[in-house]
């Protein structure tokens, strides 16, 4: 029963973050002169959901789209015909992300000088169209991006490297479009909702420059790491041999207009709200986002649901009801040297949770820890995330696991899959981080 629970109030979370009708609602109200002729550029998870609801917004308000180009992860379906659809490569660039891009800029080439155009961009951007500057190959691209990943960086340092060699990040999406005035629905996938980091800032300027990027690589001990291209490319602009990005207030953003129309704020307002309406008491909301190494942070929120329960049994919280603790967040994975594992940040997180649970029962008993993502897709798998609770760790080693070594090993997918923990939902078609649900029970075990 526990487990419905959780799964239906994360389907609840992700209508309430569905990309389309926030789309369609912010495009409603923009400021539109009807005979201005409209393009669209919408790139990401959410890419189709967000192009549909500008084309529905722009129908109703006697406004028509002329041009359009959607580069997503998968296929969209039909499409009226002046729509270009592409499907790009996620996590990893590769062929697919090229072509993408290549086509992108023919659109670009191609489209009048004159007229609007709504930049529609969602999480996934970055790989999805990812296409490297000169003189970057693309295998050292690729390169780049799998290092990166590895290192545990989160989402904001990652965005921070990539974006500076990448054709259209970093402000020059903008720059190709100019002089035409843009404006950009962004659906966040990034903790603090700055433009110039989700999807890689392609319509935003870029604060940073290549001596800091080289200086942050340092510290982190990084720099070396780097495919030797992407270094000898940062040395060129650092030492002015090639331009830097465009920065904030230059005169090509004078043009662009940014909304940010979805985050994880978002998700978290939906499924408190549908905890609620389905009789959880009380709501607790942890507005600090869980960020920062999985297995610490999933150990450590595992001690505080413990607290929580303990507090509330304190209390005189009624015991046949259940209590609700929701937080969202991006918690990151460091992959040891030579190590891939197969799992996501999500499934890490509940894997190293469990493993908590599982040592401070019976005082953890009747807590049970929904961690997933909003895209549906937890690292390199298909699944969202998983449930635990105390005895998970248990069924793990029952089903012939040792969850230790899995854990160790960043293999929480087999691990939790062997305890029929996962949770999938397939691809959703937005992206805004990732959702803890926790439902908490003060009958059964005593103090």
């Amino acid at each position: 029963m526990i487990r419905a629970l959780l799964e239906s109030i994360f389907r609840d979370t992700l209508v309430e973050v569905d990309p389309y009708r926030a789309t369609r609602a912010t495009v409603a109200e923009l400021d539109f002169e009807k005979p201005e002729p409209m393009s669209a550029v919408a790139i990401g998870k959410g890419a189709h959901a967000m192009l549909r609801a500008a084309i529905d917004a722009l129908t109703e308000r006697g406004n028509v789209l002329r041009s359009a180009i959607v580069i997503a992860a998968e296929e969209g379906g039909p499409y009226p015909p002046y729509v270009q659809q592409f499907v790009g490569d996620h996590p990893i660039p590769g062929t697919r992300s090229l072509a993408a891009a290549d086509a992108l800029g023919e659109w670009l080439g191609a489209h009048p000088p004159d007229g609007r155009v709504l930049v529609l961009i969602s999480g996934g951007t970055t790989s999805l169209v990812a296409a490297p500057v000169d003189p970057i190959s693309m295998p050292d691209l690729a390169q780049l991006f799998e290092r990166l990943m590895a290192s545990g960086a989160d989402v904001i340092t990652m965005n921070a490297i990539r974006k500076r060699v990448l054709r259209y990040a970093a402000g020059r999406l903008a720059v190709a479009l100019a002089p035409r005035k843009v404006d950009v629905l962004l659906a966040s996938d990034v903790l603090g909702d700055d433009p110039s980091y989700i999807g890689s800032g392609p319509c935003s300027g870029d604060s940073l420059t290549a001596a800091k990027v080289r200086r942050m690589l340092e510290r982190a001990g990084g720099l070396m790491a780097l495919p030797i291209s992407v270094r000898f490319y940062l040395d060129d602009v650092h030492y002015q041999r090639k331009p830097e990005t465009p920065k904030p207030g230059s005169a090509v953003f004078r043009a662009v207009t940014t909304h940010v129309v979805l985050s994880n704020k978002n998700a978290i307002q939906g499924a408190a709200r549908s905890a609620g309406e389905r009789g959880l008491r009380p709501v607790r909301r942890i507005e600090r986002p869980l960020v920062g190494e999985a297995r610490d942070v999933g150990t450590d929120l595992a001690v505080r649901l413990v607290a929580w329960r303990q507090q509330l049994i304190g209390d005189g919280a009624a015991s046949d009801t259940f209590a609700c603790t929701v937080a969202g967040g991006e918690s990151t994975v460091t992959l040891g040297l030579g190590l891939t594992g197969h799992g996501g940040r999500c499934q890490e997180l509940a894997l190293a949770a469990a493993r908590e649970l599982h040592r401070l029962r019976p005082r953890s008993d009747e807590i049970s820890l929904l961690v997933a993502g909003t895209d549906g897709r937890d690292g390199p798998t298909d699944a969202a995330g998983a449930i635990v609770d105390s005895g998970t760790w248990s069924q793990m080693i029952a089903a012939g696991r040792d969850p230790e070594v899995d854990l160790a090993e960043h293999n929480s997918y087999k691990a939790l899959d062997a305890a029929g923990a996962l949770v999938k939902t397939g691809l959703t078609g937005t992206n805004v981080n990732d959702v803890m649900v926790a439902a908490v029970r003060t009958s059964a075990a005593t103090t």
